[in-house]
Formats: structure tokens, C-alpha cells, sequence
């Protein structure tokens, strides 16, 4: 049989728009060793590649390709348990670090390997396991390996140098605190902090919410690592503030609450006290 007049196919621009989405998540994957450890164009590209890792291209498989070829540590033969390994923080159902600074994340205990993603400063970790028989140096200090979960120490993260995770050991009082004043909120809780320059701190706040007001007043110490901040209360059964320092907001949530408001004021706190009174007197 012969064909004189072939077929031809043609898209439209949304067909066209389509075809290029599949064939780059079809590249990405087998190019994306490369491409992240390319000079000037590593880091940006492995933001793009973690966000369309979040919209599940890959299917709903245990390991994306951003987690293939990942190195799980053993311990006696049998894998890791989900237990924090150091000074971990604790709230309801997790164990957790902060994450200080910029966190490169790879498949092995070596920075040669495939580097995985970055982690931004404010993001729960937890370490789960340690390498205690080689110390490593990078742009932060010198540290040793460490494997990383997410908060709930089930889902595996990958292998980073410890030097930019903030656990509550490495924390200490600041030389000068230079914000006298700062309020935030989380959900139904606002405080309003006043705090001297050794970090000592005065708090007042207030929770109200399904026909419940509740306020009171605490005492504390701000401690720092690096771009972290723990205001911690004097009383340990009270809540602890952690923040982060932020070049364009001065101050700002950890990443769990980034939604949430947070401003260096005495009169914002204020604003939103008189405001929740008029509501219940009305």
C-alpha cells in the first residue's frame, strides 16, 4: 500500500503546552544528577525540581526520584529506628531540630554524591542517626553526618552535615538582643514580648476562641543559634516561641506557622486585643 498524502498531526497551543510538561518530567529525572551539581545553576534548578516533586508527577511510589538511590543507614544489620538522636525539641507526637540555615540534603554520607534538595532555614527535621567516626567541614563549620526524617521520624529526608541543625544544646544567650519589642500569633494564641538586651523577656497573652478566654503573663530567656531564636520560658510547662532571622522581615515564624502573623510592635498585639473585645461584648 502506498501513502501519497501522510497524515499529519497538529496541537493546539495547549496540546503543544502539554507535550512539553511530559517530556521535561520525563528528563528530569535521568538529568537531574547532573544538572544540580552544575555551577550557577545547581541550586535553582533543584528548587524547581523539589516543587514539581510536590505535585506528584512521579505517581504515588514510596521513593520519588528525588529519594532513589538514597542510602538508608543500618545499625547491626537492621535498618534505623525512628528515635531522635540528640537534644531534639518536643511537642505532641514529634521530635524535631530546626533547620539554621540553608541545608543541602544527598543520597550518601559524602558530598560527592547526588544532591537531593536544599532545606531552607525554619523547616522541623528529625536526626535519627548519626555518623560519629568522620567529621566533615563545609560553608558553616566543621560537623559530622547525620541522616534526617521529617518530624514524625518515618518518612526518610536524606544525609546532611549537622553544623546547620539547631538542636536545644547548641543554643546560647545572645552578646546584645536588639529588638525590645515583638508580638506574633498562632492560631486563636497572641503575645507580646518585651525583652531586654541580655534576652530576658516579659510576656503577656491571651487565647480565646469557642467561648473560652483565657490570659496570662510569663518570664523568660531568648537564646540563639545562628539564624534560629528560642524564647524560652521560664516555666517548662508553658509554650516556647521558636523564630527565625530574616533579612527582608527582621524576624519571622518557623516555616509550620509562616502563615501566621508576626510583627516587631508594641500596638499590634494591642490592635488585635481591643478588636476581639469589641466581638465578645457584641
Amino acid at each position: 500500500m502506498v501513502i501519497s498524502d501522510p497524515m499529519k498531526i497538529r496541537l493546539s497551543k495547549r496540546g503543544v503546552w502539554l507535550l512539553a510538561l511530559v517530556i521535561i518530567a520525563c528528563i528530569m529525572g535521568p538529568l537531574r544528577g547532573v544538572i544540580s551539581n552544575t555551577p550557577g545553576v545547581g541550586v535553582p534548578f533543584l528548587y524547581i525540581y523539589y516543587w514539581t516533586d510536590n505535585l506528584k508527577f512521579w505517581g504515588t511510589k514510596s521513593l520519588s526520584p528525588s529519594l532513589r538511590g538514597l542510602e538508608i543507614p543500618t545499625v547491626a544489620g537492621r535498618p534505623i529506628g525512628t528515635d531522635p538522636v540528640g537534644s531534639h525539641f518536643r511537642s505532641p507526637n514529634s521530635s524535631f531540630v530546626l533547620t539554621s540555615n540553608p541545608t543541602p540534603i544527598y543520597t550518601r554520607p559524602s558530598q560527592s554524591s547526588r544532591r537531593i534538595r536544599m532545606i531552607q532555614p525554619g523547616y522541623r527535621v528529625r536526626v535519627v542517626y548519626q555518623k560519629d567516626d568522620v567529621s566533615v567541614s563545609d560553608s558553616n563549620g566543621r560537623g559530622l553526618w547525620v541522616f534526617l526524617t521529617m518530624e514524625d521520624g518515618k518518612r526518610p529526608i536524606g544525609w546532611a552535615i549537622n553544623t546547620t541543625l539547631g538542636y536545644q544544646d547548641k543554643f546560647a544567650p545572645p552578646a546584645h538582643w536588639n529588638i525590645p519589642y515583638f508580638s506574633l500569633c498562632i492560631g486563636e494564641y497572641c503575645a507580646s514580648f518585651k525583652v531586654k538586651p541580655s534576652g530576658r523577656f516579659y510576656e503577656t497573652w491571651d487565647s480565646i476562641g469557642k467561648g473560652i478566654e483565657m490570659r496570662g503573663k510569663n518570664t523568660g530567656q531568648i537564646f540563639e543559634y545562628q539564624s534560629l531564636i528560642w524564647a524560652k520560658q521560664d516555666d517548662p510547662e508553658d509554650y516556647d516561641e521558636l523564630i527565625i532571622k530574616d533579612k527582608a522581615k527582621g524576624i519571622r515564624h518557623e516555616d509550620k506557622y509562616r502563615d501566621e502573623p508576626i510583627k516587631v510592635t508594641r500596638s499590634y498585639i494591642k490592635s488585635i486585643r481591643s478588636s476581639r473585645d469589641y466581638v465578645l461584648k457584641n
